[in-house]
């Protein structure tokens, strides 16, 4: 196992934001009738997907990481109820928690079980009082994780060829008041897999890119075993490995609370 020494609240909150601004991989929009066709094949496949994913996912999680700051990595495990919340645990050699984070990209919650220290509180006043920027941790991380395809037929804005031949790239369009309003979705029809997701956040930058490496089918459902996470403009990457994935767990929301462990420091973030 690999970890850092220094693995606090801002090192894992780091390794949630990655900025980049990657070269445009998508070229010209489909023709009409192809893009008819390939609109129903894609919404079909949503439909598809609805009916045999659920709403959870528990996996292993091993992360590394190299930016021009620090490298290191960690082991654990990582817990997804989707639509937004997730929990990741890391790990010592004997099985021990270092490190708990809880969110659900509005509200978090972290234990550091080697300075104990708990923290709690809005996620928009920890960014600010750190002056870490604002995606650091938002409600789509759940989405990323679990290679869920999430948007409606009015989202799906545009369909575009890829410079590469690779598949056929989804344009998204979501509210103006979410955490990111575009998208761009690398789908391969050939292999009925994601590929790659660009987002972009309010202001028009684009915000995380992330490739899926490798896939797997868990009771029926396709489930990525590899991610990779790239932002050029930190000189960041992150390559997470998840294994012994189940998707037949229930969770609730109570699975996501951390509790304040005896004689821990508390800050609160109001």
């Amino acid at each position: 196992m690999i970890i850092n020494r220094t693995v606090t609240s801002i090192v894992l909150f780091s390794l949630l934001c990655i900025s980049g601004c990657a070269q445009k991989q998508w070229k010209d929009p489909l023709l009409e009738e192809e893009e008819k066709s390939t609109r129903t094949l894609i919404m079909k496949e949503l439909e598809k997907r609805e009916a045999v994913c659920t709403c959870c996912m528990d996996a292993e999680i091993t992360a590394k990481w190299d930016s021009q700051l620090y490298e290191g990595g960690l082991e654990g495990y990582l817990q997804v109820l989707l639509p937004s919340s997730f929990k990741l645990v890391a790990i010592n050699p004997l099985g021990q928690p270092l490190f708990a984070i809880t969110s659900d990209g509005m509200q978090f919650q972290t234990i550091n079980a080697v300075k104990g220290v708990y923290k709690h509180g809005k996620v928009s006043s920890f960014v600010k009082r750190h002056s870490i920027p604002e995606n650091v941790l938002h409600d789509q991380w759940g989405n990323w994780l679990t290679g869920k395809m999430q948007f409606t037929a009015e989202e799906l804005v545009e369909l575009r060829k890829d410079a590469e031949s690779r598949g056929i790239w989804l344009t998204l369009e979501k509210p103006a008041n979410t955490f990111f309003p575009k998208e761009y979705l690398l789908f391969d029809f050939a292999q009925n897999q994601l590929l790659e997701r660009v987002v972009f956040n309010p202001q028009g930058n684009e915000s995380v890119n992330v490739m899926y490496m490798d896939w797997d089918r868990v009771n029926g459902c396709p489930v990525p075993t590899s991610i990779h996470v790239k932002g050029s403009s930190y000189g960041t990457t992150i390559n997470i490995e998840l294994e012994d994935i189940m998707n037949n767990r229930n969770f609730s929301q109570e699975n996501f609370s951390l509790k304040l462990p005896p004689g821990y420091l508390r800050q609160y973030y109001p």
